[in-house]
């Protein structure tokens, strides 16, 4: 059963989400893709004219379309010189990690100035308590880090990083289940949820962090 949720969490590894890409795209490179998985944000930033570098701590199968670009490494031992990239990031990695503080000081080591990371938001809201929902990543086995804001900016402080800004990212809508559970049919659901979604007296719920840190001198 565990391996059967883990394996349905791997397919969405690496997968490009826009306000991923437009975070890297407000960065120079060369970049770094830490936990690359299938190398989603490899591809695109090389599609964008970018020097950049995946690595994983295993291989993936998409890699053999430019294995030139990846390799296979620990993200707690980077093998790479200081300063060697201008950025580097890493998404939804650090909760995997046994020791996501030392990961994060070599993030800090081989980059020259940047420090994109995102990692599962696990500040439920209370509404979301009351009414017993919580957020998918609490029942991913492979997740054994739980982070919220001031934790993670704590963790960037103590790897000698500047956090510049902290986004909530990934928008869900809530709202689906309520219609759902009014025994609605599907096409009015799907109407009703769309408009919740650009209703401005609409709560905005998101389910990732993504902190942006500048390296210390």
């Amino acid at each position: 059963m565990l391996q059967t949720m883990s394996m349905n969490y791997r397919k969405s590894w690496g997968k490009v989400v826009r306000e991923r890409a437009e975070a890297l795209s407000a960065l120079e490179g060369p970049f770094l893709d830490v936990g690359c998985s299938s190398g989603g944000y490899v591809s695109l930033l090389v599609s964008q004219g970018e020097t950049v570098a995946g690595m994983d701590i295993e291989e993936n199968e998409a890699w053999k379309h430019s294995p030139e670009l990846f390799s296979v490494g620990s993200t707690e031992d980077l093998e790479y010189p200081d300063n060697a990239f201008e950025t580097v990031y890493s998404f939804e990695v650090l909760e995997h990690l046994e020791q996501p503080g030392l990961a994060l000081q070599e993030m800090r080591r081989v980059s020259r100035q940047n420090v994109l990371v995102s990692v599962p938001d696990c500040e439920v809201p209370e509404v979301f308590r009351q009414s017993g929902l919580t957020y998918n990543h609490f029942s991913d086995p492979t997740h054994i880090q739980f982070f919220k804001e001031e934790a993670l900016r704590d963790l960037f402080q103590s790897a000698g990083l500047r956090v510049v800004y902290v986004k909530r990212i990934n928008r869900i809508f809530p709202e689906r289940l309520y219609f759902e559970s009014r025994g609605y049919p599907a096409a009015l659901v799907f109407l009703l949820s769309s408009l919740a979604r650009i209703a401005p007296w609409a709560k905005k719920y998101h389910m990732t962090l993504m902190v942006l840190g500048i390296k210390e001198s």
